[in-house]
């Protein structure tokens, strides 16, 4: 018997993968449930980026699958890529961390072309903080 057979004959609840199992990648995209902030992040259940692992926490970038008013700090997602059905965009400044716990499924994993966008992003804003600072 495996350990989906046991997961499944348990009858818990088949939206939520095994904490043991769950292992986000650097450049996948999970279904994670948001906690509450301070009102200006999203919150509850959204598609993410991870962009690192430091065992049970994740830092990773929420995924919008509203695509209208694209702002700075937003990178675009055209519909099928990342396996999002849905026009969405990469909410750059809503960087965060949280806890496995948080993570449901796993959706896909994004392109090279996106990653990059979401490396760039993230070196140009450090490039500009230390030169402000300097």
């Amino acid at each position: 018997m495996t350990l989906w057979d046991v997961f499944v004959k348990t009858g818990t609840n088949r939206n939520f993968m095994p904490k043991n199992i769950i292992r986000p990648k650097t450049g996948e995209v999970w279904l994670v449930d948001l906690p509450k902030n301070n009102g200006f992040c999203l919150t509850g259940k959204h598609p993410c980026l991870v962009i690192r692992r430091f065992g049970n926490t994740v830092q990773l970038i929420p995924i919008s699958e509203n695509k209208n008013n694209l702002h700075f700090a937003e990178i675009p997602i055209d519909r099928g890529k990342c396996n999002l059905i849905k026009h969405s965009k990469i909410k750059m400044c809503q960087y965060t961390s949280v806890t496995i716990e948080n993570f449901i499924h796993r959706l896909g994993k994004a392109d090279k072309e996106t990653l990059n966008k979401v490396k760039d992003f993230i070196l140009e804003g450090i490039v500009n903080h230390i030169q402000t600072a300097a």
